[in-house]
């Protein structure tokens, strides 16, 4: 099982990447809301705001083997 860290991943394209990848994969995701993410034991979320939080505030994987940045705008 492969760790994947998503920024942004509550919605839209970040939501399809979670759908896509979920069963056979370790989701960690970094966003401001977890409103609409599945219920899932691999499925880490943890509350993030990019334009505030440092990502030295997060408790990462120790190892990660893909990372994704997902933005509204």
């Amino acid at each position: 099982m492969k760790n994947i860290v998503l920024i942004g991943g509550s919605k839209g394209i970040g939501r399809s990447l979670i759908e896509l990848l979920l069963e056979t994969n370790k989701i960690y995701v970094f966003s401001r809301t977890s409103e609409g993410l599945p219920q899932h034991s691999n499925l880490v979320y943890q509350m993030f705001d990019a334009t505030k939080d440092s990502l030295a505030s997060v408790n990462l994987p120790d190892q990660i083997h893909g990372l994704g940045i997902v933005t509204g705008k």
